[in-house]
């Protein structure tokens, strides 16, 4: 989405850029088993709320998404990084998932502090 804009009935204006890729990397050859799939994604999402706040969140390292954790309820992505800034906030916000563990952990990184999180 390129020069995204919406206007609510109120009049307010929102803002959004965006491009997402998604890669097929892990059991495409297996079209009968989508257990051991695996997709890469990568881009860029940035835009401003009805405030004029403004927003940019970038994957520094591609989000990997394995279906054999999506099956066993485990959501999130089971590597890659993404980094988050706002006017809303000051300082950059990096959000990073590890390097392949189907868990339902991370680490958020803000000024340089590190703090663990869990889902």
């Amino acid at each position: 989405i390129i020069n995204g804009k919406v206007t609510k009935a109120n009049g307010d204006v929102e803002g959004f850029d965006g491009s997402r890729t998604m890669t097929w990397v892990a059991g495409e050859n297996t079209p009968l088993d989508p257990t051991d799939d695996e997709h890469e994604f990568t881009g860029y999402a940035a835009g401003y709320n009805a405030q004029g706040q403004a927003y940019n969140i970038e994957i520094k390292s591609p989000l990997l998404y394995k279906v054999s954790c999506l099956i066993a309820g485990k959501n999130l992505p089971a590597s890659g990084s993404m980094e988050i800034s706002s006017t809303e906030f000051n300082g950059l916000l990096e959000v990073d998932f590890g390097t392949g563990a189907c868990d339902k952990e991370g680490t958020l990184i803000y000024n340089g502090n590190s703090f663990p999180f869990s889902i």
